[in-house]
């Protein structure tokens, strides 16, 4: 019985010794997993734990974020299209009404909203999203960059997507380990788009957002889904 006892209290000082054994869940590339228990992404080895930022530390020096230094829906060609306008007009699944002869202001058409899949035929139902957000390009390395490469990355038809209004708020500035598109295809579509906009621009992804987006994308590739 004292042996049994001593073997058993060997095992548990191993176990908790070694946090990879403590909970469910295999290491990533990176060195770390997500506890399967508590889908908290947990690092066991130094170079995983290097390589998150300490998020309040780095807020503490972040600039504020100001939606206005993010300059969006401009008109670059003049036209009296803006930025919406233009991704209104070329999302739409029929041809668009504006609000007066001029072809400014859209105001009806049919889009499918990117986010749920609903087909949006009032214009005003239609937000078009930052699939990534402006507030969290910001917090992610656009907080250093020029106000030219603000106002691109805010208009750039890849980070563009109509969708519908009350959505839209509910996912705010989330990235996709807090948000996602409840519909599979779309979600994995979405995240697709996470990834290249992220690639495109350079941006510091969150650990716990990428990931999110490996999985996605490694789960689409062996289901040859998506």
């Amino acid at each position: 019985m004292k042996i049994l006892l001593q073997i058993l209290l060997s095992i548990a000082t191993t176990s908790l010794g070694n946090p990879a054994l403590s909970h469910p869940g295999r290491t990533d590339s990176n060195g770390g997993h997500v506890d399967t228990s508590t889908s908290v992404y947990h690092c066991h080895s130094p170079t995983c734990a290097n390589s998150i930022v300490d998020k309040e530390s780095t807020d503490e020096e972040i600039p504020r974020y100001r939606r206005k230094d993010w300059r969006h829906w401009i008109d670059k060609d003049g036209d009296c299209q803006n930025t919406r306008a233009e991704v209104l007009i070329s999302q739409s699944e029929v041809r668009v009404e504006f609000a007066t002869s001029r072809d400014c202001r859209v105001v009806k058409g049919a889009w499918i909203g990117g986010l749920t899949g609903i087909i949006l035929s009032d214009a005003s139902d239609v937000d078009i999203d930052h699939v990534i957000p402006l507030s969290y390009a910001h917090r992610h390395g656009g907080s250093l960059w020029s106000p030219s490469k603000k106002e691109q990355f805010a208009n750039d038809p890849l980070n563009l997507l109509p969708t519908y209004d009350i959505e839209n708020r509910r996912k705010s500035d989330k990235g996709p380990s807090e948000y996602l598109p409840s519909d599979k295809n779309l979600a994995c579509a979405y995240i697709k788009r996470w990834k290249a906009i992220g690639i495109k621009y350079d941006l510091n992804i969150a650990s716990d957002d990428m990931f999110v987006i490996r999985d996605i994308i490694s789960t689409a590739a062996a289901e040859e889904s998506c």
